[in-house]
């Protein structure tokens, strides 16, 4: 959950002004939530689930949406209403055929969870602090409940009319997992209309199966077999990649190379609406300054092939930063994270150019390469990993009046 909050907030952050013509039209903080199968046969609509998640505006409540759109407390209650070896699981979900669409009010860091052959397995839980939260699926956990239910989800935020950033973010993510071919349309006032995600009229989920584990190099292949498959795809860090797993170590002399270089040399670089940058590594530090603020910014030691998978550690670290800098510490962390998965953080200038993303021959992250691809995706827009939306390469969408929000399940 915390990842997905950090995404929400990036991805607001970005927003880009809102046109005139959906300014001049006034959106009455309804957007209709509506799934779709497009299963081609294989799973009936009494067959297909989903449930939506997130917090009230007003207090930060979690809560979940019913059958007519409201949003409605979760409580640990909850628990009880599905059983599975014992342990009671809240039962939030829908059936398509009961439940094809909803029109919601806003909601904030919420997620769309959708499920095949059965609902999924949720629970509430109050934390250390009293917080009330949810636990949803784990596919690390071996224990999880939720291991052979082949789901997927969106992740979104509708925000009030009253703020400025106003309107939807969603978006679709292949950051933990790839469960079914999903697409993604959003509609909006203005006459906003754009689609995301999955080809799912082009290509069926086996060839998904059998297509990534003929184009990646042979070290990321399980990811798509036993005993991931038949119910998911996972990502590196969920699978060989893990510490402790034969991969652990798959970007390291990547990483190597690029500490020791920048020991001997700047790494100058630019970014929109912060400045120029100059780095170099002193001892494992990577030591940033510049920018418009004239900061002084860290990567407070060198990062693992997880952290860099996963965009985390030490690639998610306020450490050392003045607090007026601590933004940018982690948008520069972001940057670099994303160079690293792409194999192009010695050429700041094409950070952001996809024709020089995954060169052929070298250590990169070829999970998220997979799911860029122009036969795969539209407009080649993949969450492949945590920060693949730097540099505008994810299937992020944002409009300030969205009136439809269309979930299409291929198979």
């Amino acid at each position: 959950m915390k990842r997905m909050f950090a995404l929400l907030a990036v991805l607001m952050s970005l927003v880009l002004a809102p046109s005139a013509a959906a300014v001049a039209q006034e959106w009455n903080e309804q957007t209709v939530f509506e799934v779709v199968n497009q299963t081609r046969g294989r799973w009936a609509d009494q067959e297909i689930h989903w449930a939506i998640i997130g917090r009230r505006w007003e207090d930060g409540h979690f809560v979940r949406i019913d059958a007519q759109g409201q949003q409605v407390p979760m409580s640990v209650a909850d628990n009880g209403a599905l059983v599975r070896n014992g342990e009671g699981y809240t039962h939030y979900f829908h059936r398509l055929s009961d439940v094809p669409a909803v029109s919601i009010a806003p909601l904030d860091s919420a997620r769309i969870m959708l499920s095949v052959g059965g609902p999924m397995y949720i629970k509430v839980l109050i934390d250390a602090d009293g917080n009330l939260g949810y636990a949803g699926a784990d596919i690390q956990n071996p224990t999880d409940p939720n291991l052979d239910v082949i789901f997927d989800f969106g992740e979104m935020a509708i925000v009030p009319i009253a703020r400025p950033d106003r309107g939807i973010f969603v978006n679709t993510s292949r950051v933990d997992q790839f469960g079914f071919p999903l697409q993604l349309r959003v509609q909006g006032l203005g006459g906003y209309d754009e689609t995301v995600g999955e080809r799912v009229d082009a290509l069926t989920r086996d060839e998904v199966f059998a297509r990534f584990v003929q184009r990646v190099p042979a070290e990321f292949a399980h990811l798509a077999q036993t005993p991931y498959a038949p119910y998911r795809i996972v990502a590196p860090a969920h699978g060989g990649f893990g510490r402790g797993r034969p991969h652990a170590a798959y970007l390291q002399p990547y990483i190597d190379h690029v500490w020791e270089r920048y020991r001997h040399e700047d790494l100058v670089f630019v970014l929109q609406d912060l400045g120029t940058f100059t780095g170099r590594v002193q001892g494992d530090t990577f030591r940033f300054t510049g920018g418009h603020q004239n900061g002084t910014f860290f990567i407070n030691g060198k990062p693992d092939t997880q952290m860099v998978l996963l965009g985390e550690g030490l690639l998610n670290d306020a450490g050392n930063a003045a607090p007026q800098d601590i933004g940018t510490q982690l948008q520069i962390q972001a940057q670099v994270a994303a160079a690293l998965n792409r194999h192009v953080i010695e050429q700041p200038a094409q950070w952001y150019d996809a024709a020089f993303h995954y060169p052929a021959g070298q250590l990169a992250n070829r999970y998220a390469q997979f799911w860029h691809g122009s036969d795969i995706a539209h407009r080649n827009l993949a969450y492949g990993f945590s920060y693949d939306d730097v540099g505008g390469h994810s299937p992020s969408l944002h409009t300030p009046s969205p009136t439809r929000v269309t979930f299409t399940i291929g198979w």
